[in-house]
């Protein structure tokens, strides 16, 4: 393919004379898909025929937005008021569409998608054959896979692997050989195991296919675009066709593609005129299922973004300041702030343990104060060096606390900041005086608690642990709370566009319950979430904070954490 002629510009994408494959590499915020937008709509508005544009992307994130912005610009030039085939659209959205025409002009019906319970209803009935025929089964599963063929885990894992290798490209036979060159008996038996998913779904297209509602064989998700690529191999028609009508081909979040997505764009690019990929390869962070963004990283001819419109000035550089330290050489890693969004840095180092629990002591310096509450006296406990882990060494920091807490004013509890766990965990119950234990040790603070059962918290609890096996900590109830506000605005507003779902959550009268006793919602200063926090031990919940009688202005929860006054922070 030529590479352009014309001074590689973001400018230089929305002229008409632009020819050949452009890479655009950038940071989050850099203005990426906004220039392939741009690049759209300014052909268009050149004279390009809409329905000769096409802008994929690996995820549904960019459609909405695209869509709306290239339509504008088709009503706005008011040449053509209909388009019959979308200009944005993902990628395996892109290869249903080629699966169909291929039906079309073939005469076969049209194709199918499984759906994901489908698939795993089917999985699962095969793994249970397996099972009841044991060493019959011609599915040769090692035997300590065998107790695990029951199970839920074992079929999605199973699923998820086929995927995997369908997307790369590894058909059925060739993951039985890579299995037995690599001494991998669960991937040999894997291989055959796909080899009859295959017959058995081919079966079940092939009864009734004389019918009107007859289907090709259904096609899983993975599937669809090694069965496109296919499509296109096998019909030279129907790719001289989509090459003749793509003349503008754009591709977003390119980090985000598996390889059989990549080959999908490279056979596509052949026959358009301008070809333009964009995405940045140190966010490819779905590798695990299989994505590879070796499509950013070609020898075609490359625009760096490195403005960020989303970082304040002293923020990028920051950002840059880290991302140069990291291994590897990437130009889009040097991010340089939008001039006028506020923003500032604080940076606190803790080089050792012991400045970790200094900026923890000073933490709850500062909550006394404000509060109410008076430290009558500090004391630095010195580690010694001895070796913990020998029962000597726990036995002697256990009998040094009781004289370690000797000699202090009357106090009514004694605080300990120990995120290292050097001596805090030995410090409860062993006071030279008999009082409570907070802060690192003995009762603390967490944004949920295993033990927890009021407010609906049984609940929650019984189906997590059923689920996964465990109680849930705070990270999970962390997650679980994201997608349970995530979710609640999509149902509210009936719409997965990012705008309309952050527009909701940014109301003013947006809460959420999660199962805490009270709504909790975001501060609009800088978005933190308001939420009770749960005081107890390793057993227990002991009270849940804010405690009653400190009151606030506006809102109780706002009398934990720093409060708006009390900083500078703001995140628009």
């Amino acid at each position: 393919m030529s590479a352009p002629q014309t001074e590689l510009t973001p400018a230089a994408l929305t002229e008409p004379g632009m020819r050949g494959v452009v890479r655009v590499l950038g940071g989050a915020g850099t203005g990426k898909s906004s220039l392939l937008i741009r690049a759209a709509t300014a052909h268009i508005a050149a004279g390009t025929d809409p329905e000769s544009v096409l802008l994929l992307t690996g995820s549904a994130r960019l459609g909405g937005q695209a869509r709306a912005a290239i339509t504008s610009a088709l009503l706005s030039a008011g040449t053509r008021a209909v388009v019959r085939e979308p200009l944005v659209r993902t990628v395996h959205s892109y290869a249903f569409a080629v699966l169909r025409l291929a039906a079309q002009r073939n005469g076969d019906p049209p194709p199918r998608l499984i759906t994901g319970a489908e698939q795993d209803g089917i999985i699962r009935e095969l793994l249970a054959g397996d099972l009841e025929d044991g060493d019959a089964s011609p599915v040769a599963w090692p035997a300590q896979l065998r107790p695990a063929l029951s199970t839920v885990g074992f079929a999605n894992e199973l699923r998820d692997l086929l995927a995997r290798c369908t997307e790369r490209g590894v058909d059925p036979v060739a993951l039985q050989r890579i299995g037995r060159a690599s001494g991998r008996p669960e991937w040999l038996a894997a291989g055959q195991f796909a080899q009859a998913y295959e017959q058995i779904m081919l079966l079940r297209s092939a009864v009734g296919m004389a019918a009107p509602q007859a289907t090709v064989p259904a096609l899983g998700a993975a599937e669809l675009v090694g069965a496109a690529l296919e499509a296109l191999a096998t019909n030279s028609d129907l790719l001289a066709a989509e090459r003749n009508r793509i003349k503008l081909l754009l591709v977003d979040d390119a980090q985000h593609l598996d390889p059989q997505a990549a080959r999908l764009v490279r056979v596509l690019s052949a026959g358009a005129e301008l070809t333009v990929i964009a995405g940045d390869a140190t966010q490819s962070v779905f590798g695990y299922r299989g994505a590879d963004p070796s499509l950013l990283r070609g020898d075609e001819p490359a625009i760096t973004l490195s403005r960020s419109f989303r970082c304040a000035p002293a923020i990028a550089d920051a950002i840059t300041a880290v991302a140069r330290r990291l291994p590897g050489v990437d130009a889009a890693r040097d991010l340089s702030g939008a001039d006028g969004l506020p923003g500032s840095l604080t940076v606190r180092i803790a080089a050792t343990p012991h400045a970790e629990s200094a900026l923890i002591a000073d933490a709850l310096r500062r909550a006394a104060i404000r509060f109410g509450g008076e430290i009558v006296a500090e004391k630095e406990f010195i580690d010694t060096g001895t070796a913990r882990r020998t029962d000597s060494g726990v036995v002697q920091i256990q009998r040094q606390m009781p004289v370690f807490t000797q000699g202090m004013p009357d106090h009514d509890v004694l605080l300990v900041a120990d995120e290292s766990e050097v001596f805090g965990t030995y410090v409860p119950f062993r006071t030279w005086q008999p009082r409570p234990v907070a802060g690192t040790a003995g009762l603390t603070p967490s944004a949920w608690h295993p033990a927890s059962e009021q407010w609906g918290g049984t609940q929650i609890q019984n189906r997590f642990a059923k689920a996964i096996g465990r109680r849930m900590v705070s990270k999970d109830m962390s997650a679980w709370t994201a997608a349970r506000i995530i979710g609640e605005a999509a149902t509210r507003t009936r719409s997965a566009e990012p705008e309309k779902i952050a527009a909701f959550i940014r109301a003013e009268d947006f809460s959420i319950a999660a199962f805490k006793g009270q709504k909790l919602t975001f501060r609009r200063w800088n978005w933190q979430l308001r939420q009770p926090i749960f005081l107890g031990d390793g057993r227990s919940v002991v009270s849940t904070s804010p405690q009653e009688g400190f009151l606030h202005q506006f809102s109780e929860l706002d009398t934990l954490g720093v409060d708006q006054p009390e900083t500078k922070c703001v995140l628009k």
